[in-house]
């Protein structure tokens, strides 16, 4: 299900919205680790306690003086509901692995330049890699 998830960035400009696909073309300025901390092991929180955890993984980047962009997930299909997430630039692979574990996440996103790639938050091995197709809303279409 992560190999076919959307991952929208929202930045003060717009929106990015990256989506999976077999036969993509897009690509990204920047690379892009995404990272939730909404519903660990896929087991489904309250709003208020997905929203308690968020808040937390977002202080942690913070504190870490780590620059943080909302961000959310949301499988293809529309089965699962949108996980309100982070987007960080600059960020290692293995300290972004690191926090979506410390959240009982089974992975997390790295979006970009032209892939998606799903990263194991158990043993930081790469569950898939994906072509993109890259999607860019100015702030008054979103």
């Amino acid at each position: 299900a992560y190999a076919d998830t959307r991952v929208t960035i929202h930045l003060p400009e717009g929106s990015i919205v990256v989506t999976p696909t077999d036969g993509g073309d897009g690509t990204l300025d920047e690379t892009w680790h995404v990272i939730t901390a909404h519903n660990p092991e896929s087991v489904q929180l309250s709003d208020e306690e997905n929203q308690r955890r968020h808040d937390e993984l977002a202080e942690a980047l913070i504190a870490a003086g780590r620059v943080v962009v909302p961000a959310a997930g949301q499988g293809l299909d529309g089965r699962w509901p949108a996980e309100e997430s982070v987007a960080v630039r600059g960020i290692d692979t293995a300290a972004a692995v690191e926090l979506g574990r410390q959240f009982g996440q089974l992975a997390i996103f790295l979006a970009g330049p032209d892939r998606i790639f799903v990263i194991d938050c158990h043993d930081a091995a790469v569950r898939s890699s994906r072509p993109i197709a890259v999607t860019r809303l100015h702030s008054d279409e979103h």
